[in-house]
């Protein structure tokens, strides 16, 4: 099984929708407070809870850099991901193809 085929971000119109292969999650726009790109991002710790981890695929809780705790759900995470600070909850790291797009897309929707 190939896992990061498992992987799906899109923007929808009631929110971001983040899938891998042991979740499925919508975040409201109303429940982000800051979307933003990490270009030159720390790495994720090597210890994580309810997450599975491979070079090129992690899903779960890990630590981050100054962010602290984050639900990754990325791919080729040594190139820029986004983080999700939201209002309520523990942030949120994905990767999307164009990142920088993505939060400018995001920042606009939890805007509107």
């Amino acid at each position: 099984m190939y896992l990061p085929g498992y992987l799906s971000y899109e923007l929808r119109e009631d929110g971001v929708h983040l899938c891998s292969a042991l979740r499925k999650r919508t975040i409201a726009y109303a429940d982000i407070e800051l979307a933003t790109v990490y270009a030159d991002m720390p790495s994720l710790g090597w210890w994580a809870w309810w997450a599975y981890s491979a070079s090129d695929y992690k899903v779960g809780i890990f630590p981050f850099g100054e962010v602290g705790l984050v639900d990754a759900v990325a791919s080729h995470v040594d190139e820029a991901v986004v983080v999700l600070k939201l209002k309520k909850g523990r942030p949120v790291l994905f990767t999307p193809e164009d990142p920088e797009r993505a939060v400018k897309l995001i920042n606009s929707l939890r805007k509107a």
